[in-house]
C-alpha cells in the first residue's frame, strides 16, 4: 500500500487516486450516479492506496484541519469486490462547526446536484452530524455521500452510488 503526503488541489489528487481504482460503469458520463441491481450485502472492499494531501482550494478559503496549517485530508482508495473503485476523504477540523462549514463548502464547490440532504445518524438512530448524497464534479467519479461526525468530515466518491452507500455503512460509529 502506498502512502504519500502532497500539496495539490484535492480534485486533482482524487482524480489521480481514482484513475488507478475507479472502474468505468455503464451509466458513467452523464454526471448522475450510476444505478445498480447488484446485491450489495456481500460486497467487500480492499484498500489499495492511501495518501495525505492539503486541499489548496479549501486552504485558500480559510479552512484549517486540526493540528495543521491548512486543510489537510487523508485519502484512501478502495477496490470493491464488484470491480468498482471508491475514494474516501477524511478531514478532522478544529470544531464541529468548522467540519459543518466544510461540508457546506464542499457541496457548494463540488456538487452538481443534491439528491438527498439531512442528518447523519449513528447505529442507535441518534443524530451525529450532517449528511448529503450528491452528484459530484469529478471526471472519474459521479456520485458521493458526504457527512460530518463531530469535528470529522467524510466523503466517499465513486461511479457507483450503491457501492458508496455500502461503504458508508462501514464508517458509521
Amino acid at each position: 500500500m502506498n502512502f504519500a503526503t502532497k500539496k495539490l488541489p484535492i480534485v486533482l489528487l482524487i482524480g489521480a487516486l481514482g484513475a488507478s481504482v475507479h472502474g468505468q460503469s455503464d451509466a458513467v458520463g452523464n454526471g448522475m450516479p450510476a444505478g445498480s441491481t447488484r446485491a450489495h450485502r456481500d460486497l467487500t472492499f480492499k484498500k489499495v492506496e492511501m495518501a495525505e494531501a492539503f486541499d489548496s482550494e479549501a486552504t485558500d478559503a480559510g479552512f484549517e484541519s486540526f493540528g495543521a496549517r491548512g486543510a489537510k485530508v487523508a485519502l484512501t482508495a478502495f477496490k470493491a469486490s464488484d470491480g468498482e473503485g471508491l475514494t474516501v476523504e477524511h478531514g478532522m477540523f478544529r470544531s464541529p462547526d468548522e467540519a459543518n462549514r466544510f461540508f457546506h463548502w464542499m457541496i457548494e464547490k463540488r456538487a452538481t446536484d443534491i439528491l438527498d440532504q439531512g442528518s447523519k445518524l449513528d447505529k442507535a438512530g441518534r443524530v451525529i452530524g450532517l449528511r448529503a448524497v450528491v452528484a459530484i464534479k469529478l471526471p472519474v467519479a459521479s456520485s458521493a455521500i458526504l457527512w460530518t461526525n463531530n469535528q470529522h468530515f467524510f466523503v466517499i466518491f465513486s461511479s457507483s452510488l450503491p457501492d458508496v452507500a455500502e461503504l458508508e455503512k462501514r464508517y458509521i460509529p
